[in-house]
């Protein structure tokens, strides 16, 4: 019997205000959802499946919907309540026709027919590199198409000047010292955040070819790589 979905670590609350709180969380928010469908219109066809790991309360997946009307999606997250608002916003968006929701971790989709691109978007960071970031990135693998891309933005290590500079940024959003304090240490206690060269090694461990950098903001990083065939 398939394990029960875990609760996926939130920053610092669950559904209600995320989509105002992520904002003032992570630096380029909105640059990167432009990224998103630049990478993938040019390479999918115009009936692609599209796999959302972690899609949260919607905001990646109704991105994409709305700039391809014949891409499907598979849309995970094992926080029910997180779903529960991207259900909601993609009624009102006339898209969830094209979705199938699943209260679910990758782990536990089932492995039917291949999809041509997934995306996995500030989800996981939250996996310890103790063999459960390189399960979750296998799992992904395992339900993509030769050749199809990855999506992967996560908190990275970094640099001291790069880590500084994160914390000066949220200050300056308005945020108080205490709520960066705060802020600082969820990330130190839940975050799990990896140098460039393991996550090439993980990515190769899991069937993925070298991953490429489209998107940087401090301590942010955003990788594209290809499922090998």
């Amino acid at each position: 019997m398939a394990d029960e979905p875990r609760p996926r670590p939130a920053f610092g609350g669950g559904a209600a205000g995320y989509d105002v709180r992520i904002r003032s969380l992570v630096p380029g928010y909105a640059l990167l959802h432009d990224m998103l469908p630049a990478l993938l219109v040019p390479r999918l066809a115009p009936d692609a499946r599209i796999l959302v790991a972690g899609a949260g309360t919607g905001a990646d997946l109704l991105r994409l919907a709305a700039c391809a009307p014949g891409w499907r999606f598979t849309a995970a997250d094992p926080a029910a309540d997180m779903l529960a608002q991207a259900q909601e916003k993609a009624a009102a968006a006339g898209c969830a026709n094209r979705i199938d929701f699943h209260v679910a971790a990758v782990e536990q989709l089932p492995q039917t027919t291949p999809h041509d691109a997934a995306l996995a978007v500030l989800v996981s960071q939250f996996a310890p590199d103790d063999g459960a970031r390189q399960a979750f990135l296998a799992a992904l693998a395992a339900r993509l198409g030769p050749g199809a891309p990855l999506l992967l933005v996560d908190l990275a290590a970094a640099a001291p000047a790069l880590r500084d500079g994160y914390r000066q940024w949220a200050l300056d959003t308005g945020a108080g010292e205490a709520a960066v304090s705060a802020m600082f240490g969820r990330i130190a206690a839940n975050f799990h955040p990896l140098t460039a060269a393991r996550l090439t090694a993980l990515l190769a461990e899991a069937g993925f070819g070298p991953p490429l950098r489209f998107f940087q903001a401090l301590c942010y990083e955003g990788h594209l790589a290809e499922r090998r065939g």
